[in-house]
């Protein structure tokens, strides 16, 4: 029998619908770490100074979680990545889907975290680093995990496009090239597109109108990552 959990935060925003055969629409909820085992509601969240799911978090926030800033509009941007780089391969066939690694690269990718006891704080976001700053899962050839692709042509555009923009800024403001004026110089053009939500939209929107999209109804049903 599954434990049974507690939902701190139950709203709209906090749950995507799927269409299934029996009762017409179900519901999973994407702020799992806002959900807590009834018999574990004391440990509370690993970041309980931050709002926002783990899982989604930017890259910045989870590498820095004592940092004494505000949540950015940039990290806001990196977290619409994160929730479509998460939900798309467990309902839309990809290469993840047919190899058999969809639960081993969602909890590594999304899960991961380590306990810092100097700074008594728990970190996470390196296997995030990998993606935005190494193209880890996004390009191939670069690294030994293989690019992600998906069926729909228009869904894998996008999501490298999202990553291309993510990655310019994390270089441009990267402490490695801080006074390298020429190399932040390439980057600038991608950066100044996250200073407002002109560009993300307009990706977005691209997407969802492009016309190679296809007919056929692309959604799956996968297994969900299991608790240990």
């Amino acid at each position: 029998m599954s434990r049974l959990k507690y939902m701190r935060d139950l709203c709209p925003n906090t749950a995507i619908f799927v269409e299934t055969s029996n009762t017409g629409l179900t519901r999973h909820l994407i702020n799992w770490d806002l959900c807590s085992d009834c018999d574990l509601l004391e440990e509370g969240v690993r970041l309980p100074d931050r709002t926002g799911t783990w899982q989604f978090m930017s890259c910045n926030l989870l590498q820095r979680p004592t940092a004494r800033f505000s949540l950015s509009l940039q990290d806001n941007f990196e977290s619409f990545f994160w929730v479509l780089v998460h939900t798309c391969p467990c309902f839309i066939p990809s290469s993840l889907s047919t190899s058999g690694n969809l639960s081993r690269v969602l909890k590594e990718v999304f899960d991961h975290s380590r306990w810092r006891e100097v700074i008594f704080c728990w970190m996470g976001g390196d296997c995030k680093v990998m993606v935005i700053k190494y193209s880890q899962y996004i390009l191939p050839n670069r690294t030994a995990a293989p690019a992600i692709t998906f069926a729909p042509a228009p869904l894998n555009t996008l999501v490298f496009d999202l990553w291309d923009i993510f990655h310019d800024w994390a270089e441009y403001h990267s402490a490695v090239n801080k006074y390298r004026i020429t190399i932040r110089d390439i980057y600038r053009p991608h950066t100044d597109l996250l200073l407002d939500s002109t560009e993300v939209l307009r990706l977005f929107r691209n997407a969802f109108e492009n016309g190679d999209w296809s007919k056929d109804n692309h959604r799956q049903e996968v297994d969900w990552p299991q608790e240990p």
